[in-house]
């Protein structure tokens, strides 16, 4: 694949991942009575709040929305390795997310974002 559709399947991941706080809401499975909880959550955790800023600027080019961590939040380096020699070949790439003069590996905080909804579902028994 062109190395922009890894690029786009990052975006793709932080944006689905940020949104999942208003599937919950709307879910007609279940009641809403925590729907508070899950904007209270999403709010207050610093990798979910790293999310919401990538989704706004990666959304509508630019951040439209009051940031939760810096309005220039975005994409830093990016880092393709090769490993030849021992079968098989293999390619990969690496992101760095830059903001409030932080800079953060992308799939890390994306372990992060999953950990905290996992904490967050297993709390009201979803999971």
């Amino acid at each position: 694949m062109d190395s922009l559709n890894y690029e786009d399947e990052m975006y793709a991941f932080f944006e689905s991942t940020w949104h999942l706080k208003d599937w919950l809401k709307n879910d007609p499975a279940h009641p809403l009575a925590w729907a508070d909880d899950v904007e209270d959550f999403a709010k207050h955790s610093d990798p979910l709040r790293w999310c919401a800023d990538i989704t706004n600027g990666s959304k509508h080019l630019e951040a439209n929305r009051r940031p939760r961590v810096d309005p220039k939040m975005g994409l830093g380096g990016r880092y393709y390795s090769v490993m030849l020699g021992a079968e098989p070949t293999t390619i990969s790439v690496s992101y760095d997310i830059v903001g409030a003069g932080q800079r953060r590996d992308a799939m890390a905080l994306a372990d992060e974002c999953l950990i905290a909804w996992e904490q967050f579902l297993k709390k009201h028994h979803l999971l």
